[in-house]
């Protein structure tokens, strides 16, 4: 997600700081979803057009220096994460419920950087705090903004971990978000005792209305995130 901001931003530090030893690898295939619900909708292969001819833009030192790797086998992601300091992962879409990406790095022992946002907010856990910074996020008029100030805090606050120290984050990410713990969620889950089904709230009645009178219902005339947006994901933002 997010690759033509990436890089942009690329292109800007290299120019900036002269760093042409600096290189940048993009694994798996583009994001071609757009953003629907705030009327952003595109074409297929439309997003991938338009980081091409970017890329086409920047000056061949650049240009050499960025590396599409396309997806790979599990084995090759592995070792990329591995050979990572930090997972940054700033993810702001409407329904990130979980994060693999996240559990995947965490899984290696990668310490993460992540957008405090939906369900990249249950990866707060007591004993990673050293392992793991959050960054504030609000819903604005237009769009969902990151804390600047908690991006800059973010960074001071990770370091790099040893070899021990990563294998410790890997067993303890394995307890809670590896196959055996989802196993053991699954089954507490199916051992519950389910209440009968009552009917739809007058909530989801409400949205569901809005959907059949409008392709774009979280959005005004004017391209603002409207109340009904809000009412929906003011649940992905932490308060505090």
């Amino acid at each position: 997600k997010r690759i033509y901001s990436t890089l942009k931003a690329f292109s800007k530090f290299m120019l900036s700081q002269n760093m042409y030893s600096c290189h940048l690898f993009l694994y798996g295939d583009s994001d071609s979803i757009g953003d629907p619900f705030l009327g952003k909708n595109e074409t297929a292969g439309e997003y991938f057009r338009l980081i091409d001819r970017l890329v086409r833009s920047f000056p061949v030192e650049i240009r050499n220096n960025i590396h599409f790797m396309g997806s790979v086998s599990k084995k090759e992601l592995q070792s990329v994460y591995q050979a990572a300091d930090a997972l940054v992962n700033l993810s702001v879409h409407n329904d990130e419920d979980y994060g693999m990406s996240v559990a995947e790095a965490q899984a290696t022992g990668l310490p993460s950087i992540l957008s405090d946002w939906g369900g990249f907010s249950s990866f707060r856990h007591p004993e990673m705090t050293e392992a793991t910074s959050f960054v504030p996020v609000k819903i604005g008029e237009h769009s969902k903004i990151l804390s600047k100030a908690g991006v800059s805090k973010a960074f001071n606050l990770i370091r790099k971990f040893d070899p021990i120290e990563r294998k410790s984050l890997s067993d303890l990410s394995l307890r809670k978000h590896g196959i055996i713990a989802c196993h053991e969620i699954l089954k507490k889950n199916l051992q519950q005792q389910n209440s009968l089904f009552m009917g739809f709230s007058p909530f989801l009645e409400k949205v569901v209305k809005e959907l059949s009178l409008s392709s774009s219902p979280y959005i005004t005339e004017t391209k603002k995130i409207n109340n009904l947006y809000k009412e929906i994901y003011s649940i992905y933002v932490r308060a505090d």
